[in-house]
C-alpha cells in the first residue's frame, strides 16, 4: 500500500481453479465503486446518502473481520471526526462530505485489486524477477531497491509478491535485514509519484489544484535519489567492504520488451486519459485497471482462459479491502471534522510559522512525517490533517514543494513504522520483529533519505518555483 500497506493483500489468486462466489459485502463494495465513478459525471440529489449507506453496510458486514488494530484506529478516526462536527453544529455534513471524499480512494484500492491477479504469474515478470533473485553480491541491494520501485509503480502489492524470495532467501542475518530494507524503501519509495499509490490521490486531493502530471517527474527523479542514496549509506556505512560477486545474468531483450511495452501502455493510457479528458486519477484508474487486466491475461501465454473468470474472482476479492476502506474513510471523517473546528490561521499563529526561515519549513514537515510514522500513525491521516489545518498559503511554502515533501516522507514513514502493513509483509517473510525492522535497521535509510526529500523539495523551490 500499499500504499496500500494497512493489510495484507487482497486475497484474489490467478488459477485454474473455479472463480469463487462473491459475497453480499463484495457486491456492496462493487456498487460503491460505481458510485464513485458515477458522481464524476452526474451528481443526482442524495448520492453522498447512498454512498454513506453503500459505505456502512460494507464496514458492518466485514465488521468481525475487520483487525483488532484496523478497528481501533479507524473507528476511533471515524467517531472522533464525527464529535468534531457535531460540536461544531455540522455533524451531519461531516458525514456526508467526509464519506464523499473518501470516494475517490475505494476506486485506487479497486483498480489495484484487478492488476493483482495477472501480475502475479506472468511468465514476462517471472522473467524480470529471476534476473533480480540471481544478482551477485555487491550489487543486491540497488538492483533490488531500484526493481521493487518500478515493478511496485505499476503493479503495487504484486511487486513483493515476487520479489519476497529474494528477502526469504539468506541464512546472513544482517544481509537478510539489508535486503528488506532494500525491498521496502525500493517499494514505498515510488509513493512519490507512481498514480497506483494511495498516496499520490491522498496528497492532490490534500492540496487542490494539483494534477498528476505535475508531480510525476519531479517525485520519479525524487523517488529514484532516495533509492540512490539509501544504497550508498548501505554500501559506506552497513555493507562494508566485501568482495565482489561474479558478473550477474542478462534476461532476454524480449522479455524486457514485453514488460516495457505493458507498462509502458498503462501509464501512457493513464496520462491521456487524466490530461484530456480531466479526470482525476482515481477515476482513470478505476476505468483503466479491468480492461487492461483483462488484455493482459489474453497476451500471457498459456492464460488465456483465465480471462474470462478475473471479473468474478475480483469481485470476490473485495472484501479483502476491508481494512483499507476503514482506515481510509476513518481518516478523511476525521480531516472533514477538524477542518470544521480548527481555524488555521490560528494554527500557524500558535506555531509562529511565519518566523520560520524557508529552509526550516520542508525539513520541519518532512520530520514531522517521518517521526509521527515511527510511532504507528499512518501518514493519511497525517496528509489530510496538515492538509486541512496547514495549507500551503498558511504553512508559507508553494503547493508543490508541500506535496513533494508529503509524497517523499509517505513511503519513508511506513518503513520507519512498525504497524504498517508493508514493514508487517517483511518481517513475516525474514521471520524478524517488525519493530526491529523499524525502529533498529530502518532509521539510518529514513533519515537519510527524508533529508533527500527536504533537499529536493528545497531545490524546487528556489531554482525552480522561486515565487
Amino acid at each position: 500500500m500499499p500504499d496500500i500497506d494497512l493489510a495484507t493483500p487482497p486475497p484474489g489468486q490467478a488459477s485454474d481453479d473455479p472463480p469463487p462466489r462473491p459475497s453480499l459485502s463484495a457486491w456492496i463494495y462493487l456498487g460503491l465503486c460505481a458510485v464513485a465513478i458515477l458522481q464524476v459525471f452526474w451528481q443526482p440529489d442524495g448520492w453522498q446518502v447512498i454512498a454513506v449507506v453503500l459505505g456502512v453496510s460494507y464496514l458492518a458486514l466485514e465488521f468481525t473481520r475487520t483487525s483488532g488494530v484496523q478497528r481501533l484506529v479507524g473507528y476511533g478516526l471515524a467517531f472522533g471526526g464525527l464529535a468534531l462536527g457535531l460540536r461544531a453544529g455540522q455533524g451531519g455534513a461531516v458525514l456526508l462530505d467526509g464519506m464523499a471524499s473518501a470516494l475517490k480512494f475505494q476506486l485506487v484500492f479497486f483498480a489495484v485489486a484487478w492488476m493483482q491477479i495477472p501480475a502475479k504469474t506472468s511468465p514476462t515478470l517471472m522473467a524480470a524477477r529471476q534476473f533480480v533473485l540471481d544478482q551477485p553480491a555487491g550489487r543486491r541491494f540497488l538492483i533490488l531497491s531500484y526493481a521493487a520501485h518500478f515493478l511496485g509503480a505499476f503493479l503495487n502489492l504484486a511487486a513483493l509478491t515476487l520479489l519476497s524470495d529474494m528477502v526469504a532467501r539468506p541464512k546472513d542475518r544482517q544481509l537478510k535485514d539489508r535486503l528488506a530494507v532494500a525491498l521496502m524503501v525500493g517499494f514505498t519509495s515510488a509513493s512519490c509519484w507512481s498514480p497506483f499509490y494511495i498516496s499520490v490521490t491522498v496528497v492532490l486531493a490534500a492540496l487542490p489544484g494539483l494534477k498528476w502530471v505535475d508531480i510525476a517527474v519531479p517525485g520519479l527523479i525524487m523517488g529514484m535519489l532516495v533509492v540512490a542514496v539509501t544504497a550508498l549509506i548501505d554500501r559506506v556505512f552497513v555493507r562494508g567492504s566485501r568482495p565482489r560477486g561474479a558478473p550477474g545474468p542478462k534476461v532476454e531483450n524480449a522479455n524486457w520488451r514485453k514488460l516495457s511495452l505493458l507498462l509502458g501502455a498503462l501509464m501512457i493510457s493513464v496520462v491521456t486519459l487524466e490530461s484530456q479528458l480531466h479526470l482525476s486519477i482515481p477515476v482513470v484508474l478505476a476505468m483503466l485497471a479491468p480492461p487492461f487486466a483483462v488484455i493482459w491475461l489474453f497476451i500471457s501465454k498459456g492464460r488465456q482462459h483465465e480471462a474470462a473468470g478475473l471479473p468474478r474472482r475480483v469481485v470476490a476479492s473485495l472484501p479483502g479491502l476491508r481494512g483499507e476502506a476503514l482506515i481510509f474513510i476513518g481518516a478523511n471523517l476525521f480531516g472533514t471534522g477538524v477542518a470544521r473546528v480548527l481555524d488555521p490561521a490560528a494554527v500557524a499563529g500558535l506555531l509562529n510559522i511565519g518566523a520560520w526561515p524557508d529552509l526550516a519549513k520542508p525539513l520541519a514537515l518532512a520530520a514531522f512525517i517521518i517521526l509521527a510514522g515511527g510511532i504507528g500513525l499512518h501518514p493519511v491521516v497525517l496528509v489530510i490533517l496538515v492538509g486541512s489545518v496547514l495549507p500551503p498559503e498558511v504553512f508559507g511554502m508553494p503547493p508543490m514543494v508541500m506535496a513533494l515533501v508529503m509524497l517523499g516522507t509517505w513511503g519513508l514513514s511506513t518503513t520507519s513504522s512498525p504497524v504498517s502493513g508493508t514493514t508487517l509483509v517483511i518481517g513475516r517473510l525474514t521471520g524478524e520483529s517488525s519493530f526491529r525492522l523499524a525502529w533498529r535497521r530502518a532509521p539510518l535509510y529514513t533519515l537519510s533519505g527524508a533529508l533527500v526529500v527536504a533537499v529536493v523539495a528545497m531545490a524546487y523551490w528556489k531554482l525552480i518555483d522561486p515565487h
